[in-house]
């Protein structure tokens, strides 16, 4: 499955320039973010009585101009007001990206400096973990606590009453509209350590059988620890198998020649001294991340298309195709698919009309080509009951639902009246809502075609309904079902969007269960229940230390590579990765002595898109790319200086074979990457003419993708892309 997302900012306007306040410094209009509980609202500058709002953390106002250590903002009931210019009170979006981005880091101008919250578990295992956020920078208003290990950025740093205090959020930007589900809080600076490289470590598992008889890996609390041979604080894992895509790797703080300074993530201790594995953990994570993003969610719409829907058909499609369409221009985050069913004596009992799918006009396309109509063995009093019981069967076992445990299944039954009280192929409500239960899918329903009480169709109305609420019992009461009077399309389309309520509780349930609130109720614990999910998990306490680690491992004489380090990317960086070394390839492969300058320029686009910077000629490019970017570049075709490089493209034409070589082996890596299938390829592949690789995509899945931030708790569309936005460990070896 393949995902789109889209982003939304908010669009930048323009004040007028006010020739009473010439002095100020007028700039576009943003937003500023409050950072503490309460803030001081001046009239003019200077007031001495000032207005004091409270529970003021992560509420944003628009801001209007600066004004000498004023600024001056709109607030709502209030007009303008002015806010005194202290560090720590508040943050102030971006002119031009209408957002407010987390602080970068000093050694590079691209990487977002992420906040890792080191504790004490391991030396007091038993001791209760007290590392709070605050609401201010004086550390004074506790707004909550730690848990399970997450990665946080850095918003501010400040230092005021004698302490350091960090403002951390769960992803690296907001909007006006999500500003306080993304700030977290304010946190002791002594409990964080600072990340700022993309790279993360892993024991390397494809040598661990060798390596196992030299003992496992081990990781020590000091360099003198690691080289002095005292006893490590950890031990590499047992297992033999890699760590799955999705896991926290140890990120790496520092890379020296021989070890890496890390930060290590371990076990969890819960409330009630329950113990967590970093796997169940992360385990538990990704699945409701998947869930709460809504990536796995698929919905059958299974209509009647009986004689007896004939006039009522029309109005189904209409409002379907409005709902669809309403659903596709928020990017269609669910796979849809389309079938009927009629009664068994019909020719076609069971059919699928498009299988599951995000192209609207393939949908579209499906929902003209149903032919509503019944057989003349189809009448008498047998002729109103359908054999919906059978249409539900065939959809949980004839389509390409996902199965993997962790995926939002429905089926939107869409008819008028019952099942036959005597099934033929032996169905039963009952045993429908058994194996629906057993699959992990939710049946919604709308009913049209109703009759009013005493009328001839009334009873076979009433036998939908009570063969659904049989369904809904034996499926957890799990279910929504809509009754849509008389023919309108506009009423169903308001039960269609209803409909989905489920679906919002259940994104809510385990959107908070991620944040660590578990709210009591009969729907929660169900829901949780029905995926395997702890939610003791998310209140425990995860252990994260500073450690270090060696690169390698002395066995039997010889030394041993022990670890393997990946690079954090988001998807655009992946692709825009591949796009700059395609054409830097495509340059070196087509050079000739009158291409050298179109060549020269190539080489400093390529820098400036990867890294948003100029490259000097005489600076080394690799080094370059790796300082601004954090993209570690492996390659000694780019460890030279620019004018250097040019002179060996110039001068060697072995060296643009082989680098050019290099570069597609790299890019395949990459594709296989972006495309999460693992692609098949050998020296044999190599095409000699063209210069690049043949392969072959296997259509076997290879995950790559995650979501490394938490899902946040308000629903929109902002929050929704923020939430999605794509992370991967893409391994070391495939970068250049």
């Amino acid at each position: 499955m393949r995902f789109t997302f889209i982003v939304f900012f908010f669009a930048s306007s323009f004040h007028a320039i006010l020739a009473q306040v010439s002095k100020d410094e007028i700039v576009k209009a943003e937003f500023v973010t409050i950072t503490r509980p309460s803030i001081p609202l001046f009239s003019e500058p200077n007031d001495p009585d000032p207005i004091v709002l409270k529970n003021q953390f992560g509420v944003t106002y628009e801001y209007l101009r600066r004004a000498g250590s004023y600024a001056r903002i709109r607030v709502p009931n209030y007009g303008e007001k002015f806010i005194e210019r202290k560090a720590g009170d508040w943050l102030k979006s971006r002119s031009k990206s209408g957002v407010t981005l987390a602080k970068v880091s000093e050694k590079s101008g691209k990487i977002i400096q992420k906040a890792l919250v080191i504790n004490n578990l391991r030396l007091d295992p038993k001791a209760e973990i007290e590392i709070n956020y605050y609401a201010d920078p004086e550390l004074k208003k506790k707004i909550g606590k730690i848990s399970i290990f997450e990665v946080r950025y850095i918003f501010e740093e400040v230092d005021t009453s004698g302490k350091s205090a960090i403002l951390v959020g769960r992803s690296d930007r907001f909007g006006r509209s999500n500003a306080a589900n993304v700030l977290v809080g304010w946190m002791d600076k002594q409990h964080i350590v600072k990340w700022e490289t993309l790279l993360g470590l892993e024991f390397d598992k494809k040598n661990y059988l060798k390596r196992k008889s030299c003992g496992r890996g081990r990781i020590f609390d000091s360099v003198r620890a690691l080289t002095g041979g005292q006893e490590p604080i950890f031990y590499e894992g047992s297992s033999p198998e890699p760590m799955v895509y999705y896991a926290n790797r140890f990120p790496i703080l520092q890379n020296n020649p021989e070890y890496y300074k890390i930060a290590y993530i371990g076990n969890a201790q819960g409330k009630k001294g329950q113990k967590f594995s970093a796997g169940d953990i992360d385990a538990a994570k990704h699945k409701l991340n998947l869930l709460a993003n809504n990536d796995r969610v698929q919905i059958a719409i299974l209509i009647d298309a009986t004689q007896g829907m004939q006039a009522h058909y029309p109005a189904v499609k209409t409002a379907l195709k409005e709902f669809l369409a309403k659903n596709s221009a928020k990017g269609l985050a669910a796979s849809v698919s389309i079938c009927i069913y009629r009664d068994y004596v019909d020719d076609f009992p069971f059919q699928v009309m498009s299988e599951f799918t995000r192209d609207l006009k393939r949908l579209n396309r499906a929902l003209e080509q149903i032919s509503v109509y019944s057989t003349a063995a189809d009448s008498g009093a047998k002729a109103y009951p359908e054999a919906s019981f059978y249409g539900i069967d065939r959809t949980m076992k004839e389509l390409s639902w996902k199965d993997s445990g962790i995926n939002e299944k429905y089926i939107l039954l869409i008819g008028d009246h019952g099942n036959h009280a005597t099934d033929e192929k032996g169905y039963t409500g009952a045993g429908i809502g058994a194996e629906l239960r057993k699959q992990n899918f939710s049946l919604n329903a709308i009913q049209v075609n109703v009759a009013s009480p005493g009328q001839p169709l009334y009873s076979y109305n009433q036998m939908f309904v009570a063969q659904f609420n049989e369904i809904k019992e034996n499926n957890q009461g799990f279910g929504e079902l809509a009754v849509v009077p008389g023919v309108s399309s506009s009423r169903i389309r308001r039960a269609l969007d209803n409909i989905l309520v489920t679906q919002t509780k259940i994104q809510d349930v385990v959107t908070n269960a991620r944040l660590g609130k578990i709210y009591p109720g009969t729907f929660t614990q169900k829901i949780l229940a029905r995926y395997g999910i702890n939610p003791a998990i998310f209140g425990a306490t995860q252990l994260c230390e500073v450690g270090y680690v060696s690169k390698n491992q002395t066995c039997e004489n010889s030394v041993i590579k022990q670890t393997t380090a990946s690079v954090l990317m988001k998807k655009p960086e992946v692709e825009a990765l591949k796009v700059q070394m395609q054409q830097l390839s495509d340059a070196i492969f087509y050079f000739e002595p009158e291409t050298e300058a179109e060549l020269k320029q190539t080489v400093f686009r390529v820098v400036r898109a990867l890294t948003g910077d100029e490259i000097r000629p005489d600076q080394e490019i690799a080094e370059f790319i790796e300082k601004k970017s954090g993209i570690p570049i492996q390659t000694d075709f780019l460890k030279f200086t620019v004018e250097r490089f040019m002179e060996e493209v110039r001068d060697n034409e072995r060296y643009r074979e082989t680098f050019r070589k290099y570069l597609q082996l790299k890019l395949v890596f990459l594709e296989q990457v972006t495309k999460e299938s693992k692609l098949s390829f050998d020296d044999s592949d190599w095409d000699k003419d063209d210069q690049i690789y043949l392969y072959r995509d296997t259509k076997e899945e290879k995950l790559y993708f995650f979501s490394l931030e938490q899902p946040l708790p308000k629903r929109g569309l902002e929050e929704v892309s923020v939430a999605k936005r794509r992370h991967a460990w893409v391994p070391l070896e495939f970068i250049p």
